[in-house]
């Protein structure tokens, strides 16, 4: 990952913005796939130990590796039901979502997805009710007819299943109040 940090400061909370590589080529030719072994999901869960309630994590989707999120947002897929997205929010980032695309004369950079953690308890409930409303919206919507499009939208209404069953039950509550302080 390459990326920025911020301490917060004058009101706001601190923050993470990067650039995940899902693989590395290395010095032999060989390709390590992090991925598959885990290690993207493992830096998100480190950094949101490391952000505070009130804080944010944005992640740059437009370079390779990363064009499922891309695509997913393209086809209106829920920003937690995405693959960047889902990673977030199962490392404690359940607050809402945020599209970046800010035009500034060729220095704004590539799109990134942010995720917040919500700066208080009433904030993180209304902010999780909202997203879980979404994610059930969501899988009852019909697949795309192209076979492609199809498949991943399929592939993000399993993933926004899979966060339903661990969040979306009684026992979200307790999920909230003890990884939403992280």
């Amino acid at each position: 990952m390459t990326g920025l940090i911020s301490g917060g400061g004058r009101g706001v909370m601190p923050w993470f913005e990067g650039r995940i590589y899902p693989w590395l080529e290395l010095a032999n030719g060989e390709r390590f796939d992090a991925r598959k072994e885990g290690l993207e999901a493992d830096l998100i869960n480190l950094i949101s130990s490391l952000v505070p309630s009130g804080g944010h994590l944005m992640l740059e989707y437009e370079s390779s590796g990363q064009s499922e999120t891309h695509r997913e947002l393209l086809l209106r897929v829920p920003p937690a039901a995405t693959h960047l997205g889902a990673l977030m929010f199962a490392a404690g980032f359940r607050g809402h979502f945020k599209d970046w695309y800010i035009s500034e004369g060729g220095h704004e950079g590539p799109r990134k997805l942010q995720a917040n953690k919500s700066p208080n308890t009433a904030a993180a409930r209304e902010a999780l009710r909202f997203n879980l409303d979404e994610l059930k919206q969501f899988i009852k919507r019909k697949l795309p007819q192209n076979s492609e499009d199809g498949a991943l939208v399929a592939r993000a209404q399993e993933r926004a299943r899979s966060l339903l069953k661990e969040f979306g039950g009684h026992g979200s509550k307790v999920c909230l109040s003890v990884r939403e302080r992280r």
